[in-house]
């Protein structure tokens, strides 16, 4: 296992002025209070037949192997029966669709892209959905809350509505993943994967975003995280920016080869102290695997929207288990100004 200090980059962008493949996308809420399936709890054990409680603990002298334990203190839970399909859906509504992201806000300078990989994530009234390559945020009864965008969204001479969707390169602060009218490639951004932390009171959204030669669109090998953390509950605001450069991050251990790397498939989890980003890399060159990558942020720099945020990179290539502590030293990560 490595483990070192990168640099994170943070730029400032807010959707109202920036603009916050899909079949269409369902987005599910929450469920009606009170409904429950018929049967028996599944975190609950049945009594037997004659009403006593069978004593399911392990016998004195009695191995602790799953294996060995005899078949009388075996759980058999009571199956749980066949409910009528859509009994607990409280709500749900359209969320984006293949339309949306190909006629996106920024007039249909997008390509066609598959599978959507879709983000979703809900917190303090708002339901913020992404997939590849667009993004909306909603309230909680499914009508998108970001401005209206129809007007200036014009492909083919005809004003386009796509229900407010923002593409995520303009939401990341890059040029249009093509531009029509030159040919011209912006970055290829993908994945996206979102949560809300409700001790922090943020949305934090992460995409692979991967560097292309504008005139060709060939990849470069140069690719980077990007974590979009909002500024403050409200998602509909201004958001922080952090990128991550993870082309260097990989070690070929026995089946991959040597980076530079992809960062590919990133996810994105949280506790109370720190927000954490994983990624499978994956050699550019020959080999397979290169090791999952973790990082690790601290979650009130982020919140605060520091300039200078700790984090901690984890290169599991070899390892068995989880390290016992983290011995390593904490390093400070610095941010770029903000887009123009």
């Amino acid at each position: 296992m490595k483990s070192y200090n990168s640099i994170i980059s943070r730029v400032h962008i807010g959707i109202a002025t920036a603009l916050i493949s899909a079949g269409a996308a369902m987005v599910v809420v929450a469920a009606k209070p009170g409904v429950r399936s018929s049967g028996v709890d599944p975190t609950e054990i049945a009594p037997t037949a004659d009403n006593t409680i069978v004593n399911r603990s392990i016998p004195p002298g009695g191995s602790l192997s799953p294996a060995h334990v005899p078949a009388a203190f075996v759980p058999r839970p009571t199956p749980l029966a066949v409910v009528d399909p859509g009994a607990e859906l409280g709500l749900n509504f359209s969320g984006l669709n293949f339309f949306n992201q190909r006629f996106d806000a920024d007039g249909g300078n997008q390509f066609s892209v598959e599978p959507p990989d879709q983000a979703l994530c809900v917190g303090n009234g708002f339901v913020v959905e992404a997939v590849n390559d667009v993004m909306n945020v909603f309230d909680t009864s499914g009508n998108s809350v970001l401005p209206d965008n129809t007007a200036t969204n014009v492909v083919s001479g005809f004003p386009r509505d796509v229900n407010h969707a923002v593409d995520l390169n303009s939401f990341y602060g890059y040029a249009p993943a093509i531009d029509r009218s030159t040919g011209l490639r912006g970055p290829f951004v993908t994945d996206p994967t979102c949560i809300y932390d409700a001790a922090a009171h943020r949305f934090f959204l992460v995409v692979l975003t991967l560097e292309v030669v504008p005139t060709t669109g060939a990849f470069t090998t140069v690719n980077h995280l990007d974590l979009a953390v909002s500024a403050t509950a409200n998602p509909t605001g201004a958001w922080n920016i952090y990128r991550i450069d993870v082309t260097n991050d990989g070690s070929p251990g026995n089946t991959g080869g040597p980076c530079p790397c992809l960062g590919d498939y990133p996810h994105i989890g949280s506790d109370a102290y720190g927000v954490y980003l994983t990624t499978n890399a994956y050699p550019w060159g020959p080999g397979d695997f290169d090791g999952a990558q973790i990082y690790a942020l601290s979650k009130s720099q982020l919140a605060a929207g520091a300039a200078n945020v700790t984090m901690v990179h984890l290169d599991t290539t070899g390892t068995v288990s989880a390290p016992p502590s983290w011995p390593m030293p904490f390093g400070s990560v610095t941010r770029a100004p903000p887009c123009p």
